[in-house]
């Protein structure tokens, strides 16, 4: 999944599904005189697109335009409605158990807890669930999202830190190493 923009629509932000959002990117705006720049891709989320857009409904931008992916709204609403819906489809049970004392979301319903965003550090750390299955690199790419859009909440001390470990933890998924070391980096 990916969210991008146009040069020629500050506010406005497109949410689609590419396996290349580069090359989805460079054929927008062939022909035409703006630019479209990728602003963030979430691995692994593209399944969950029309949950994303239903999030971020009230945003859709209507009429004759842009078609049914423009939002007017911010990169950090996107990437908390993306990590909303991450949240919510997680199917192991263990994450269910601990989705208690939630924190509100712009979006209705709630984000994840202190209490699960700290157990989902503590599993790519380790690179196993708590039960010891080693994490595929889709569960960590899943984890990151949910802790980004958590980060999103945060005061900004906080987010600029949690955001550089998230980071961090991402530069070493995109180096050939195993998914379960994500968390040593």
């Amino acid at each position: 999944m990916y969210a991008m923009c146009r040069s020629d629509a500050p506010g406005v932000i497109k949410v689609g599904r590419s396996d290349d959002p580069t090359r989805r990117a460079h054929e927008l705006q062939a022909g035409h005189f703006f630019a479209m720049t990728v602003l963030a891709r979430v691995e692994h989320a593209g399944p969950h697109e029309r949950a994303v857009h239903a999030a971020l409904q009230d945003r859709r931008i209507q009429g004759p335009g842009p078609g049914i992916e423009w939002f007017r709204c911010s990169l950090g609403e996107v990437l908390v409605a993306i990590g909303h819906v991450l949240g919510t489809s997680e199917e192991e049970e263990e994450d269910d158990a601990e989705m208690d004392d939630e924190m509100p979301s712009p979006f209705g319903g709630s984000m994840i807890s202190k209490q699960y965003a700290s157990q989902l550090r503590c599993e790519l750390e380790r690179g196993t669930t708590k039960g010891g299955r080693p994490l595929t690199e889709e569960v960590v790419r899943s984890h990151l999202a949910k802790l980004k859009a958590r980060a999103l909440c945060m005061s900004e001390r906080y987010r600029l830190a949690e955001l550089a470990w998230i980071a961090e933890v991402e530069r070493s998924l995109d180096t050939p190493s195993v998914a379960g070391e994500a968390g040593e980096a």
